[in-house]
């Protein structure tokens, strides 16, 4: 482990955490999202008692969780009405069950898989998403932001590292692929992305969205004219490439990385 690596992390713990990930992600059965999510709200509801209950613990509208459970039709879409991931994790919040518990499939864990998580006054569980980003050319977002899993460090940790965050709440991981930002970080690292950040104000290394696809690079802006140079740091990826203010609607940023979990800050 390295020196600069917090004793607050659990550095095996977030090698097991990508490994679990990387096993979701090649899963070809996966069921989809929505079920999964909707069988586990009734397993909170039968905890809770009533859905009423459940609401008032969560902070969510009773009547909203009856229309999801009833599956009522969105008059907007057609279709009935999901739950969606900013509810979810309400749920969990309210329940005191781990970030992501709402969008993993419970039916063949073990009792310990499922006890409820003994929590220190100092921890923050950071969500691992199924979402990975290319340092290439690009990988294809997922259709649904699922968290698939959570690592555990410190408030203590987070405030003496990464200062300038926009808010503790918007800090998730994921995992990046490929070797164009050598020698800053590897394929396969764990990232910490500040997902409160929409907008270039710092050369810093960003996650950026084209299309369908996800990236990680290097991005800084120009003094003169404000255009977006777009960079690897691998110098074998050739120069930046330069966004002018035109094309920019075309290049959305989706959060800063913060730190790649080989102990090194950004």
């Amino acid at each position: 482990m390295s020196d600069s690596l917090s004793p607050s992390l659990n550095y095996s713990q977030a090698i097991r955490s990508w490994r679990k990930l990387s096993g979701l992600l090649s899963n070809d059965q996966m069921r989809p999202v929505e079920e999964i999510r909707l069988e586990n709200l009734e397993t909170l509801v039968t905890e809770a008692g009533t859905a009423e209950a459940l609401a008032d613990r969560c902070g969510l509208s009773a009547v909203y969780l009856s229309q999801i459970r009833s599956r009522a039709v969105d008059q907007k879409t057609g279709r009935p009405r999901n739950l969606g991931a900013r509810a979810a994790r309400k749920l969990e919040d309210g329940t005191g069950k781990s970030p992501g518990w709402m969008d993993r499939d419970h039916i063949n864990e073990t009792p310990a898989e499922v006890a409820p998580r003994t929590d220190l006054a100092d921890d923050v569980f950071l969500p691992i998403t199924n979402a990975a980003a290319s340092m290439g050319y690009g990988r294809q977002q997922p259709e649904y932001d699922l968290v698939v899993d959570s690592m555990r460090v410190t408030r203590t940790w987070v405030h003496a590292t990464l200062p300038s965050i926009t808010s503790m709440e918007n800090l998730a991981v994921l995992t990046a692929y490929g070797d164009s930002m050598e020698p800053t970080f590897s394929d396969g690292d764990l990232i910490l992305v500040d997902r409160g950040v929409h907008e270039v104000r710092l050369d810093a290394v960003y996650v950026l969205a084209r299309g369908d696809d996800l990236f990680i690079k290097r991005v800084r802006r120009q003094m003169q004219d404000g255009a977006l140079m777009i960079q690897s740091d691998n110098q074998l990826f050739g120069p930046p490439e330069r966004i002018e203010n035109g094309a920019r609607a075309s290049i959305h940023v989706l959060g800063r990385v913060v730190w790649a979990w080989r102990g090194k800050k950004l």
